[in-house]
């Protein structure tokens, strides 16, 4: 062992190029050690990838993919630096360096991980039948966050002072935001929307006198195809500040409607009324009968009111059945000799 320390001493202490070959043996095994360990991890975790179902482990492949050859370089630079006496100002200027390094490859696998988790989510957004735009433009908006966040950080590190730099880039957004503040209240409302859910491409809906169904979910705007087949162009700000009905999410469809008789109709064939009802209803494939009644006295009318409900909640079947029913009525109407009233006003005389 004293040989093997008096060889150690006589070449890398007391000869005079040593410290500097023991910083190259340092350079140069620091930097093989790193690249081998990759190596052994990436053989091992591929061939566990091919085996295992989930893509967890995918992550893991692309986190060390991203730490690169220029990552280990300045890794075993610095560890080599450590034996040399290379003077404070070299020194400062190697943790600089790798302090941007440290700080690019941290945020490279940072966003690497909320690519990842952001792509899971779009998958899972398409399956849906959602619009995964939101998903794409919050990515994208973190992602720069985050690399706004690590350039600033480095700039203090450099000993430049950021408090000024943070209070314009405060005032140049205080502007920005005013004078976009209608499309960033559309984009806002966008998320909203997106978050919220309260209906998504392929529903249909309706917005006060319109209606449609969603055929696109935009940053700024929400398309919506009439039944007449225009485009309808509502911006999201507008959609997030008034009531949407949501037709698409009902299960079974209520209807009630309202239908007048003569006053000459007599009482017999008004207490039969609900029984035609019933039994027209209920004859109607996806249809229930719930109550008909004899509502109230009409200024010209005796006026009845139908509830049924429609186990279906598309308003092509809506209608289809609405129109079975009428003509069922009209029908057995004629038959029982009851007639419908409409408008009409009786002049009595009296001599």
């Amino acid at each position: 062992m004293k040989e093997i320390e008096a060889i150690y001493n006589n070449l890398f202490n007391e000869w005079e190029y040593g410290r500097y070959l023991q910083a190259v043996l340092i350079f140069v095994s620091f930097y093989l050690a790193l690249v081998f360990v990759r190596f052994l991890i990436e053989k091992s975790l591929k061939k566990a990838v091919k085996k295992t179902p989930f893509d967890f482990d995918d992550l893991i492949v692309s986190l060390l993919d991203s730490f690169g050859v220029v990552f280990y370089f300045i890794v075993s630079l610095f560890a080599a630096s450590l034996v040399l006496d290379i003077g404070n100002q070299v020194d400062l200027w190697l943790k600089r360096l790798i302090s941007v390094a440290v700080a690019y490859y941290a945020v490279k696998a940072l966003n690497t991980i909320i690519r990842y988790f952001f792509k899971k989510y779009s998958a899972a957004s398409l399956e849906n039948s959602q619009d995964p735009t939101a998903l794409k433009v919050l990515s994208a908006v973190i992602q720069i966050f985050i690399w706004v966040l690590a350039v600033l950080l480095i700039l203090q590190n450099f000993g430049y002072n950021i408090s000024t730099l943070l209070g314009g880039l405060g005032i140049v957004g205080i502007a920005v935001a005013f004078s976009l503040q209608n499309v960033l209240e559309d984009i806002f409302s966008f998320f909203t929307i997106y978050f919220d859910k309260p209906f998504k491409v392929g529903d249909f809906i309706v917005i006060g006198k319109d209606s449609g169904t969603v055929k696109k979910i935009g940053i700024k705007s929400t398309r919506v195809k009439t039944p007449q087949g225009q485009e309808l162009i509502i911006s999201n700000k507008e959609l997030t500040g008034v009531r949407v009905n949501n037709y698409k999410r009902m299960k079974t469809r209520q209807v009630k409607f309202e239908f007048g008789v003569t006053y000459e109709t007599s009482g017999e064939k008004l207490e039969k009324i609900p029984e035609i009802l019933a039994e027209i209803i209920g004859k109607i494939e996806l249809s229930k009968h719930k109550r008909t009644h004899f509502r109230k006295f009409g200024e010209s009318a005796l006026i009845f009111e139908t509830v049924f409900t429609i186990e279906d909640s598309s308003f092509e079947k809506y209608v289809d059945i609405r129109q079975l029913i009428n003509l069922e009525v009209v029908k057995r109407f004629e038959k029982e000799k009851i007639k419908f009233a409409y408008p009409t006003q009786t002049v009595f005389l009296r001599k």
